[in-house]
């Protein structure tokens, strides 16, 4: 019987859930739509920019404050430097700071200097995220410090970067 109660100690760190009597993979992956999310700044159409965005829209953040935030519910505990989220978004001769925050504590702070860059994905927290519990956690990308140009949101991939995942940037 200890050698059985053993091989279901599963540690709270490993993404799986008992459900209905058996085990199974919990979400490692949320893929979150930024216009589904909520959100301050203006909502685009690929027919406005020409842009190839998933669902044809995306979010464009480009005033002080603007920002993309959702919060997700993970069933397992994320060991530190490990929970990240990343965004597939464009970048129009962007002057500001990306604050990247997670449950409302900035986690990484970027500068941009006029950059353009065309649509990918991009941003992550790598080594400096904190572990997170089981529970709802919460992502914010906002924009600080803001003197000129946007960034483009389409969408946000919040995740346990312990895994692989295919992050293709076509739609």
């Amino acid at each position: 019987n200890t050698q059985f109660n053993n091989l279901l100690s599963v540690p709270d760190t490993e993404p799986f859930i008992v459900q209905s009597g058996e085990l199974q993979l919990a979400q490692t992956n949320f893929f979150i739509e930024a216009e589904d999310a909520v959100f301050t700044g203006t909502q685009i159409g690929t027919a406005d920019t020409g842009v190839d965005y998933s669902n044809a829209q995306a979010v464009r953040l480009g005033a002080n404050g603007d920002e993309v935030t959702d919060s997700k519910v993970f069933d397992y505990d994320i060991p530190s430097g490990e929970a990240t989220f990343r965004a597939r978004a464009e970048l129009n001769n962007l002057d500001s700071e990306v604050s990247l925050q997670l449950d409302g504590t900035e986690i990484r702070d970027l500068s941009f200097g006029g950059q353009s860059d065309s649509i990918s994905w991009r941003f992550g927290l790598g080594s400096t995220a904190p572990a997170l519990s089981a529970g709802s956690h919460s992502f914010t990308i906002e924009l600080k410090n803001y003197n000129s140009g946007n960034i483009e949101i389409d969408c946000v991939s919040f995740r346990d970067d312990r895994f692989s995942y295919t992050e293709d940037n076509t739609v």
